[in-house]
């Protein structure tokens, strides 16, 4: 708390995307949270989840994790990229 709620909503009505990244589980996350706080309004939009997709976690190194579970700088972005390009 707070949840920027307007800022979320005034990008979402500019780009008709919403994309989230969490460094765990996606599912109870903040993706879930802003999905909630924008249902109210009605706004039209594509939504894309980056991070752990609802799987038990693992042990390694930092960088070898982010890899894995594609929240590397690289995967996040090609991740984006394909999303983006998929209208």
């Amino acid at each position: 708390k707070p949840f920027g709620v307007q800022a979320i909503s005034a990008s979402v009505k500019k780009t008709g995307h919403l994309v989230t990244v969490e460094e765990h589980n996606i599912v109870g996350g903040f993706g879930g949270a802003a999905l909630e706080a924008l249902a109210p309004q009605g706004i039209n939009f594509k939504y894309h989840a980056i991070g752990m997709q609802d799987c038990f976690g693992d042990t390694g190194g930092y960088d070898e994790l982010l890899d894995k579970f594609g929240l590397s700088a690289p995967k996040i972005a090609a991740s984006v990229k394909k999303f983006v390009q998929n209208k």
